[in-house]
């Protein structure tokens, strides 16, 4: 089988939303170290591996992502993708200073509720919404996903 490409790291399980159906975040959950993370994009680049996924919990909420993300590209990751709400993206000078860590990673935003619609899913095509807006002004790839499932 050959390799899709692509080394997904989840981070931690923290989040700064609280959103229904989401099985994303428990706050009991682990952390990931810098220095395993470092290890980890070793890992997957002498396997071959060129693309990063950092997900999580909520990526943004670690205040080392900004070294993370210089050290992927230092080490030859081509793509790195932030799967975040996006929330302190919406924020310039947040948004400004993990841009200055090097290329710009893509973000990718989105929600999918498992169950009735409710005003949340509001709440994230707004942010969406800013969020996209605050990046694509620097030039950065964004993404919004939004997938709505009523089981």
């Amino acid at each position: 089988m050959e390799p899709s490409g692509w080394l997904e790291l989840t981070l931690d399980y923290r989040s700064n939303l609280r959103c229904i159906g989401c099985t994303a975040c428990d706050e009991r959950g682990g952390e990931i170290t810098t220095e395993e993370v470092g290890r980890w994009l070793r890992w997957g680049r002498q396997r071959g591996l060129h693309n990063l996924w950092l997900g999580g919990g909520e990526p943004t909420l670690r205040p080392d992502l900004g070294k993370i993300v210089r050290f992927a590209r230092r080490v030859g990751y081509r793509r790195v993708l932030l799967q975040t709400n996006g929330m302190r993206f919406g924020h310039a000078p947040y948004a400004d200073a993990v841009i200055a860590a090097g290329r710009p990673p893509v973000i990718s935003t989105g929600i999918s509720p498992s169950g009735e619609i409710h005003i949340g899913n509001l709440r994230e095509i707004l942010t969406g919404d800013a969020v996209h807006r605050v990046l694509e002004e620097r030039g950065v790839e964004v993404r919004f996903n939004f997938v709505s499932d009523n089981f």
